[in-house]
């Protein structure tokens, strides 16, 4: 996608055992840390990538991550569930 290897924020949801809102709440409160990885999809590539699995739930669509993305995510999560159960 975007001639980039991604990872939708509903399946970092699924690993991460967070809501899809969480995913992107991290990376919308950590911007500048997100800047080049991750990207809003339009709604064609969300077609193209996932035609049976079509939402467009709230008008919102989906985040894709990139591996760089996906990691940080990782090390946002883990700082969240240290210091969550403190």
């Amino acid at each position: 996608l975007r001639n980039q290897t991604v990872i939708l924020d509903k399946d970092l949801a699924l690993i991460y055992e967070i809501p899809t809102s969480r995913i992107n709440q991290i990376a919308i409160r950590n911007i500048t840390h997100f800047n080049n990885k991750m990207f809003q999809l339009k709604k064609e590539e969300l077609i193209k990538i996932s035609p049976y699995d079509f939402s467009f739930k709230g008008g919102h669509l989906s985040r894709a991550y990139t591996l760089e993305g996906a990691l940080e995510l990782a090390n946002h999560q883990i700082q969240y569930r240290t210091t969550r159960y403190k």
